[in-house]
């Protein structure tokens, strides 16, 4: 991640905010709506994170999938449609 702090905050009802903080310069930056799954560290999105969002069905309803992003903010993909497959997705966790 090349020296960036990640960390999350709450911010709505649904949802809590992912931001980053480089740690040479001070800057913060907004990366995603969500939750912070875990950060990726081997393999070919080393450094990139997981994060848990709350999303909603057009004809009702809500999901909880999750996502790849960079720590820039820039979304890579969707990487489950559950949520509750995070510890299959981030082993560390219980």
């Amino acid at each position: 991640m090349g020296g960036s702090f990640i960390f999350e905050t709450s911010a709505w009802v649904t949802s809590n905010a992912v931001h980053s903080l480089n740690v040479a310069t001070g800057k913060t930056g907004y990366v995603a709506s969500g939750t912070i799954g875990c950060v990726v560290l081997q393999g070919q999105y080393q450094g990139d994170l997981i994060v848990q969002q709350h999303r909603y069905f057009v004809q009702g309803g809500s999901y909880d999938p999750l996502y790849l992003y960079e720590p820039t903010g820039k979304e890579i993909g969707i990487v489950g449609l559950d949520g509750s497959g995070m510890s299959k997705v981030c082993p560390l966790l219980k």
